[in-house]
């Protein structure tokens, strides 16, 4: 949880435009939100403070989403995990770890919906 008592969520997406945009959205909803551009970046930012939730991108260069999902699993500590791609299936997500799936392209209730619902989880 923030500093302020708000949720926390890291944004992962090599699209800026994208990354934008979600954040945008969420820092509306009142979450405390940090951004992520590729894998590796998110994974230096989960092992530096671990959110309370990522929404995650699967299509990446170099580490892609499916890769910090098998990061993540060996973990004693680690977020919830929304994926949030136009490619990937929801079956195979969940197996991997994650506990939503939003496909590209989305309607704003709709991530909006699926963040509450995995942060209550």
């Amino acid at each position: 949880m923030g500093e302020n008592g708000a949720k926390r969520i890291l944004v992962v997406d090599d699209e800026r435009d994208v990354r934008s945009l979600v954040c945008h959205i969420l820092v509306d909803q009142g979450y405390e939100v940090d951004q992520a551009v590729d894998g590796r970046d998110a994974l230096e930012k989960i092992q530096a403070r671990t959110p309370d939730l990522v929404v995650l991108d699967l299509m990446m260069p170099e580490v892609d989403g499916w890769q910090v999902l098998r990061e993540l699993q060996g973990r004693a500590t680690r977020p919830r995990v929304v994926v949030l791609s136009a490619f990937g299936d929801v079956k195979r997500a969940t197996e991997a770890g994650a506990v939503g799936f939003l496909a590209k392209p989305f309607r704003f209730a709709q991530l909006v919906d699926t963040c509450q619902r995995a942060l209550s989880a």
